[in-house]
């Protein structure tokens, strides 16, 4: 990221990126700057009030500063313009003071002596009041401030945004990792503040969160739109749109095959059943999507009309396929949509929208005896939807897998032990994801399977010097941690 802090100021940024010029922030900054302007230099009688400041940079702009701060009573910031933002005008016009400190590239002491002066004057300079309200300045080093208007700047001027304004800011990886390094100051700050620590970064923090969930509903998950902004710049390994029968794993497929148990289960013949229903669906109309912000409305569109045309035959064809739990063949449905939608052009966002559609035609089709829909949905990025897929696929198949390897002459003993070493390593990743909802799952199925010392026990006689028997350890956060030490550690 550049080093260049001026860089990031709010008039740089919508040089930029012209779609923040729409935003409350800027269009408030604005009106800010104007007044500022218009204040005058005039010193006060009392100039001791400066004694200890020996920068007559820093003098000049805080008897600017104290100027504009006394008359703010007065000013007038109505307007339907930045009326409707009138509960975050402190924290904006904090965000101006901030962009101001930058401007004049002050450095970590000027700050200090700033926030000094503003605290301890006898007019109290720490205390605003801004379109009817009290403002309170708090003191926060200059690395907090870079802290806050970073928070302030993804948060203001991306997060309410449309995403395609994403695909802009994606093609800049500096101005990319610095919106995300927002995304995160606001997530890291959010756990640490809300925890109960007192500090004058947690009181501005708290302030502005409050001020900005104002109306708004309450989530510990990231919302779609945190996740896309998480997901941008990552290696995309899934552009080509891929229509196979082959919706497995296809490391676990090529095994599956060589040994002739690819077709032994009943998943991967729901799986065809499903795939002969995906060829010969034909799309209709599409224009209803166009009141909804998706990326491409035709692939979601047609997907809507594979699960539109799957959930009218669910009770007679779908629902208790071969004899199995509708539960499980429900199941089956979401996580082949899963490889559906990995190979897809979409982002979290479309996803998203998938899924509350999807609920819309179940509530739509309430009358089936067997419902069927993703209940546990908490909005999933690709790469989690392929982690999913991947290891419920591997579980329902490992009985089968078991019996070969238990075969004295299994000639794909050691390609097995190689793929259960990768899965291994998946499910001890996905274990150490801070989301709760996201894996649990398939946590839960793998334990089922595995937490049994004596299926490790199996596992660890077949495929020695693994670390497969480690994958329930808590000390170590990777399957084989000393394969990546150094010698002599």
């Amino acid at each position: 990221m550049s080093n260049n802090r001026k860089d990031f100021i709010l008039t740089k940024l919508a040089e930029k990126y012209t779609f923040i010029k729409d935003s409350d922030l800027y269009k408030f900054y604005q009106k800010i700057e104007e007044q500022y302007k218009e204040v005058g230099n005039t010193k006060p009688e009392d100039t001791s009030i400066f004694s200890g400041i020996g920068d007559p940079d820093v003098i000049s702009f805080l008897i600017k500063l104290s100027n504009f701060l006394k008359g703010l009573l007065k000013k007038d910031f109505s307007g339907d313009d930045i009326d409707k933002s009138k509960t975050r005008h402190c924290a904006y016009l904090k965000y101006w003071l901030y962009d101001k400190l930058i401007i004049n590239g002050f450095n970590e002491y000027d700050a200090n002596m700033i926030f000094d002066f503003l605290k301890k004057n006898k007019n109290g300079y720490t205390t605003a009041v801004i379109s009817g309200k009290t403002c309170n300045f708090y003191k926060l080093s200059l690395k907090n401030i870079l802290k806050m208007k970073n928070l302030y700047d993804y948060y203001e001027l991306l997060y309410d945004f449309d995403i395609k304004n994403y695909d802009d800011i994606s093609k800049d990886k500096e101005y990319l990792l610095y919106f995300k390094n927002g995304l995160d100051l606001y997530k890291n700050s959010k756990v640490l503040c809300h925890s109960g620590k007192q500090s004058e970064y947690c009181y501005e923090f708290n302030e502005y969160s409050h001020a900005y969930n104002n109306g708004r509903a309450k989530s510990d998950t990231l919302s779609c739109k945190e996740k896309l902004l998480s997901s941008l710049y990552k290696k995309d390994t899934t552009s080509a749109d891929r229509r196979t029968m082959n919706t497995i794993d296809p490391g676990l497929y090529e095994l599956l095959k060589k040994d002739s148990i690819v077709n032994g289960t009943k998943l991967y013949k729901f799986y065809e059943l499903l795939e002969k229903h995906y060829g010969v669906s034909t799309i209709r109309n599409c224009d209803y999507l166009d009141k909804y912000s998706i990326k491409d409305k035709s692939v979601i569109c047609e997907l809507l009309e594979v699960v539109k045309n799957i959930l009218e035959k669910w009770d007679g064809t779908y629902a208790k396929y071969e004899e199995l739990n509708p539960n499980k063949t429900c199941a089956y449905l979401n996580y082949w949509l899963y490889n559906k939608l990995f190979y897809k052009d979409t982002s979290p966002c479309d996803i998203d929208m998938f899924y509350y559609l999807w609920y819309k035609l179940y509530i739509d089709k309430s009358q089936r005896k067997y419902k069927c829909y993703n209940e546990k949905y908490y909005g999933f990025i690709k790469e989690e939807l392929d982690n999913k897929k991947k290891l419920f696929d591997f579980l329902e198949y490992y009985n089968s897998i078991k019996d070969k390897m238990k075969e004295p002459k299994d000639k794909q003993k050691n390609n097995y032990c190689s793929y259960l070493k990768v899965i291994f390593e998946l499910y001890k990743e996905m274990e150490q994801t801070n989301d709760p909802h996201t894996y649990k799952d398939e946590i839960e199925l793998f334990r089922r399977i595995f937490f049994d010392n004596k299926e490790l026990h199996f596992l660890e006689e077949k495929c020695p010097d693994l670390c497969l028997g480690l994958v329930f350890s808590d000390k170590y956060k990777t399957l084989c941690p000393f394969e990546k030490m150094a010698p002599g550690e």
